[in-house]
């Protein structure tokens, strides 16, 4: 006897709209696409400098617009290296317990590994000032950082605007300047790119990383900031100015007013007019001055030397005095000084070093505004990465892989050097043959690779001289795709769900050097 068959219902089915295929160099979700963009762009904008464009940038000539690139461009580079740390040290969550004591770890080898790269780029003896050595010394010093978060990092940097470039102002007028032939301190105190100087850039940057980067509100946000940032900095060099010129005009008024140093008054003895009187002159007791017979002489104020001796007739006392200011020394006297100067000069030298925002100054001007410029580009590269992915993949292909294309660049360039400095003005040839030729290379790389020739090698290195290596992943549960939140947006605010993941714009984690610590990551192959 057979039962009665029971029908089979067909679990419902949902049909997902079909989404248009990405190639895969392209929708790697490790990967901001906007920091690789911005990353490229910088790379691009030290190349120009390196090939002699040097226009100081006018607002209202556009001819001169491309002088934007010097100085500010290092800086971007600076302010991604913070972004870049704080997206492979846990994004939004600061790294704790063994993830803390891995990205320490992993951030010293890489440090060192990129300053070994930048001393053998220097030891090239091109007139490209390389940043590396700079840059790896950057990465050091932001391993006590990794556990803040974005709104400490934000503390900090502000007042390191002020207190980074006084220490390098006070400490390379010090005395004990000897240390700076040590390589180390050098790097610290260099003029190009001062260390302790530019931290606020690394902080900042970090700070940016820490911050959720997908939403368009952020990104607009950054662009705002940095605009207003760019305007405080460089609209206040004038009043910087304006206070030195201040500091000038009261020292001079003092010095003037001064009795004791600059107006000594010598009543009797006056050494712009000379007499005609000689010793027969004399009657006893009689002084002879510059030509005049006197009956006594007002000495305050002068240096003088009394010396007696005896001629074939009479005893004779020669008395030779000049004016004080005419051989004292600071060193000799401590009667004349006068306090006011003494506080006042060094503030006048460090206002009137201050009053400029020029490339390479490092002082808080260019801090604030080239920061500023930084931390917009960065926000206007987010918000147009992914909607010009295609077109501008080149560039983003270049900013995946900065470490080698820098590398390339000034290996390259060592063979152009006399060519760039002979023509003495911007070598425009050579500069987008250059360009086209990296970008190139770099496009049909990442079209294979995961990672460029050198980041490949940094991260062999790190792989063999840590523990996890390269593969230990940061844990942030907020980015697990199992997660409540898997976006990576704060479960407190934006909680989505898996398929919104999935539909939300490709290449929206990550960053290029560093790579981000993912098990993906770590197979590092075609």
């Amino acid at each position: 006897m057979t039962s009665p068959s029971t029908p089979v219902v067909p679990a419902p089915t949902t049909t997902q709209p079909r989404q248009a295929a990405t190639p895969p160099h392209l929708t790697n979700t490790q990967r901001l696409l906007g920091i690789d963009l911005a990353r490229g762009l910088a790379l691009i904008g030290m190349m120009a400098a390196h090939f002699m464009l040097s226009t100081t940038p006018e607002l209202l000539n556009p001819t001169t617009w491309g002088g934007l690139v010097n100085g500010r461009s290092s800086i971007l580079f600076a302010t991604l290296a913070g972004v870049s740390l704080a997206l492979t040290t846990g994004r939004t969550t600061p790294p704790t317990g063994d993830d803390l004591i891995a990205a320490r770890g992993k951030i010293l080898i890489r440090g060192a590994t990129i300053y070994v790269i930048g001393a053998f780029l220097t030891a090239l003896d091109t007139p490209i000032a390389v940043i590396l050595q700079t840059y790896g010394i950057l990465f050091a010093l932001a391993v006590p950082f990794l556990t803040l978060t974005r709104r400490t990092l934000i503390l900090i940097a502000i007042p390191l605007t002020i207190v980074g470039p006084l220490l390098t102002y006070s400490l390379t007028s010090a005395s004990n300047l000897f240390l700076l032939s040590l390589p180390l301190p050098e790097s610290l105190f260099n003029p190009s790119y001062p260390a302790l100087s530019w931290m606020p850039f690394i902080l900042t940057g970090m700070a940016i990383g820490r911050t959720n980067l997908t939403l368009k509100k952020t990104q607009a946000g950054l662009v705002a900031l940095g605009v207003a940032l760019a305007v405080i900095g460089y609209s206040s060099v004038t009043l910087t100015s304006m206070t030195a010129e201040a500091l000038s005009t009261e020292s001079s008024n003092t010095a003037k007013d001064d009795d004791n140093t600059t107006d000594i008054e010598t009543p009797y003895i006056d050494d712009q007019e000379y007499g005609t009187a000689t010793l027969e002159d004399l009657e006893p007791g009689q002084f002879l001055v510059n030509g005049f017979v006197r009956d006594e002489i007002n000495l305050e104020g002068l240096e003088c030397t009394d010396s007696t001796y005896t001629d074939s007739t009479t005893d004779q006392r020669d008395v030779n005095c000049y004016r004080y200011e005419e051989l004292s020394t600071p060193t000799e006297s401590t009667e004349n000084i006068d306090l006011n100067e003494v506080i006042l000069a060094p503030v006048r030298d460090l206002a009137t070093t201050w009053a400029t925002a020029d490339p390479h100054s490092a002082t808080p001007h260019e801090i604030v505004g080239s920061g500023g410029f930084a931390i917009a580009v960065v926000g206007l590269c987010l918000l147009i990465a992914h909607a010009a992915r295609y077109v501008l993949y080149p560039i983003i292909a270049m900013g995946s892989m900065s470490l080698t294309i820098y590398s390339l660049h000034v290996l390259t360039y060592r063979f152009m050097q006399e060519t760039v400095m002979m023509s003495g003005q911007f070598t425009w040839g050579l500069w987008l043959g250059s360009i086209i030729a990296l970008a190139g290379f770099a496009s049909l790389w990442r079209m294979k690779f995961t990672k460029g020739p050198l980041e490949r090698g940094v991260n062999t290195i790190i792989r063999a001289t840590t523990p996890h290596g390269e593969c230990s992943p940061m844990t942030d549960s907020r980015f697990s795709a199992n997660s409540k939140s898997a976006s990576g947006f704060d479960a407190s605010t934006d909680v989505k769900k898996p398929q919104e993941l999935a539909e939300s714009s490709p290449a929206q984690h990550g960053t290029g050097d560093p790579d981000p610590t993912n098990q993906e990551q770590c197979k590092d192959t075609p």
